[in-house]
């Protein structure tokens, strides 16, 4: 109970921010080895492999007001924790004792089982009198590790490598010469290179701190070769190396291949994209020879942020790569790259991006004066019908119909419908997916509701939420977490009160009208038209009211492989026009170009000339630019 070794979970506590370490698998405790074997030198046992090989432990320990702050602690289980123990102990005993003696399968003696008690005992006195007199590890890490050549070759095969200690002890890099990362615990030969501080082994002037070896890897194979430092005392090193029989882990490295060489003159540093709320950076080989990146970090704003290549990443001549924290969005707008994830961290304007060696060496930098913008456009659904309040005399639960106004079919697995609670929420299950022009109900319990509306079709529940008969808000989210559609709707004026426990449901007049509005919603014919056309009323588009403000929709459908039309609001007449422009902000067409009356307008755009990508179409109303959207062609 006086140290943290492995199995541990780490959670953020979201009142202070903080991570707090709870350690799981604990049968080997209390003196006994994970067989259950009694250990007599555990009760004075200090330097214990799972400790010294604990790098989260090592390294906390580097902390001096954590150090401080977990010896407290445990000096506070040894003085006021053991007693406690004691007691559960006793109770536990007294509890499971008449069971025990009258179990005829027990694995043990009646006087074997009171002889477990006196050891449980006997081992919390002899470790907190131990403990007592002992000081908290202390942590003697090294500094100023380094690699003069990460990237060794034929005319060049020489490595240096460095450390600093304060004191004179043993050190030494490990490298494995034969791991193959593809293989998980595969074996591998670990060869040992002593370091000096002599002033003979390139370690500068003996005695002084510095330690120093050299050894040339012409003869090796090509490839990565992991390495690491370790010494003596109670120094592990940070980079996991004790770990690499077992399975394949991320160390520091030199890269031995001939397509790792001259990468600094050889690769691009981005840009950087945002797509909505995800990420993307560039990777770009600008040669026309293949260019091994394996184990190189890119790394963000502090030391932490720092994403590790994998073993084998090797981008082809001219070739293009994107490190995503998002791969399914990324592949939507970036469908002729290959993808690396998953990128664990967020770039902002301004912040310096950094590519290292596989000793983390620097190789690239980049200043993010800007981030290019992906603007994300999930396919469009539209909240179509809803039941807030059913009557009581026909109380079918709450419901919403979700309608799909393209000519393609959406799938919306993994979407989220949720009120105005962000903790009320229903997530879609997979294979989801609405037909073109097709319906999807969602609704509170599908018994009462199919019951009234068997022939309402593609129906998907249970909520565990209902809506609000007094009026709230309705939003649909995509997986990217990109809000959809969103309906606030109330049960007063001007919005049709007749919804509201009469029978009747809010039905949207049309798909195209703004739903937002409520003069476009009627209340429904008898109990609604769940999974069908609304039939509320009949009215004809042309004599719907005239916007209230002038705005850019989403283009439909999208993506799209031939033809897709953009739609759009006009409050008054006026020059209206519409451009379509690439990723890099250069024009490629001009959609409309005309003065237009009042009203709701729409212009198709053919994907003739357009090769698949993201592309932005912009309205500028009377020279002033409205709005823009992103639209996606595909092959």
């Amino acid at each position: 109970f006086d140290s943290i070794t492995k199995n541990l979970f780490l959670y953020r506590n979201p009142d202070s921010g903080l991570y707090e370490i709870f350690p799981w698998d604990n049968d080997a405790t209390f003196g006994a080895n994970w067989k259950g074997e009694y250990l007599r030198e555990a009760e004075t046992r200090y330097f214990i492999v799972p400790i010294t090989n604990q790098q989260l432990f090592q390294r906390l320990l580097e902390c001096e007001r954590w150090k401080n702050r977990f010896w407290e602690r445990v000096q506070f289980i040894r003085s006021e924790g053991v007693a406690m123990l004691r007691q559960r102990i006793h109770e536990t005993a007294m509890r499971i004792r008449h069971d025990v003696r009258q179990d005829t399968a027990k694995c043990c003696s009646d006087e074997a089982f009171e002889s477990s008690i006196v050891r449980l005992n006997t081992f919390l006195s002899n470790r907190a009198a131990y403990i007592k007199d002992t000081v908290c590890l202390t942590r003697n890490p090294l500094t100023d590790l380094s690699c003069s050549n990460p990237f060794p070759n034929s005319s060049d095969p020489r490595v240096v490598f460095r450390a600093r200690s304060p004191f004179p002890r043993a050190i030494h890099v490990l490298y494995a010469v034969d791991l193959d990362m593809d293989v998980v615990g595969g074996p591998c030969t670990v060869r040992e290179l002593r370091l000096y501080d002599d002033g003979g082994h390139d370690d500068g002037n003996g005695g002084d701190g510095l330690y120093a070896n050299s050894i040339s890897f012409d003869t090796l194979r090509k490839g990565v070769i992991p390495y690491c430092f370790t010494a003596s005392g109670s120094y592990f090193p940070p980079n996991a190396f004790h770990y690499i029989t077992n399975a394949p882990t991320h160390v520091l490295a030199v890269n031995t291949a001939p397509e790792a060489q001259g990468i600094a003159s050889r690769l691009t540093l981005g840009p950087v994209y945002r797509i909505g709320v995800h990420l993307g950076i560039a990777l770009e080989n600008r040669f026309a020879e293949p260019l091994d990146l394996s184990f190189c970090r890119v790394r963000g704003k502090t030391v932490a942020q720092s994403f590790i290549l994998p073993d084998h990443t090797i981008l082809n001549p001219k070739e293009t790569v994107l490190l995503t924290d998002h791969p399914p969005t990324a592949a939507r707008y970036f469908p002729e790259n290959r993808l690396i994830g998953t990128l664990f961290f967020d770039v902002e304007t301004g912040d310096t991006l950094r590519m290292l060696s596989p000793s983390l060496t620097p190789i690239a930098s980049r200043v993010c004066d800007s981030l290019v913008p992906i603007g994300l456009h999930p396919p469009a659904v539209v909240i179509n019908e809803i039941n807030y309040h059913s009557s009581a005399m026909l109380d079918v639960e709450d419901w919403v119909e979700l309608y799909n106004p393209s000519d393609a079919p959406v799938e919306i697995s993994l979407w989220q419908l949720k009120d105005e609670r962000d903790d009320h929420v229903f997530h879609f299950p997979p294979n989801t997916v609405i037909e073109p022009h097709g319906y999807l109900v969602v609704c509170r319990d599908t018994l009462p509701f199919m019951l009234f509306h068997p022939t309402a079709g593609h129906v998907c529940g249970n909520l565990d939420f209902g809506f609000d008969s007094a009026g709230e808000t309705i939003r649909l989210y995509s997986a990217e977490d990109i809000l959809v559609d969103s309906v606030t709707y109330d049960d007063e004026a001007p919005w049709p009160p007749e919804a509201d426990g009469s029978g009747a449901t809010l039905e949207l007049i049309d798909p195209r009208l703004d739903n937002a509005l409520p003069e476009n919603w009627v209340a429904s014919a008898g109990f609604g038209t769940a999974g069908k056309k609304n039939e509320g009323r009949v009215v004809n588009i042309d004599t719907v009211p005239l916007p209230t403000r002038s705005a850019l929709r989403w283009n439909y459908p999208d993506p799209f492989r031939n033809v897709t039309t953009i739609v759009f609001d006009l409050t008054e007449s006026a020059m209206a026009t519409i451009t379509i422009r690439d990723v890099l902000g250069r024009e490629r067409a001009t959609a409309l170009c005309a003065v237009l009356a009042a009203g709701t307008h729409s212009v198709d755009v053919s994907a003739r000339g357009l090769a698949p990508g993201v592309y932005f179409y912009s309205l500028y109303i009377d020279g002033r630019i409205t709005g823009s959207r992103a639209m996606h062609v595909t092959h």
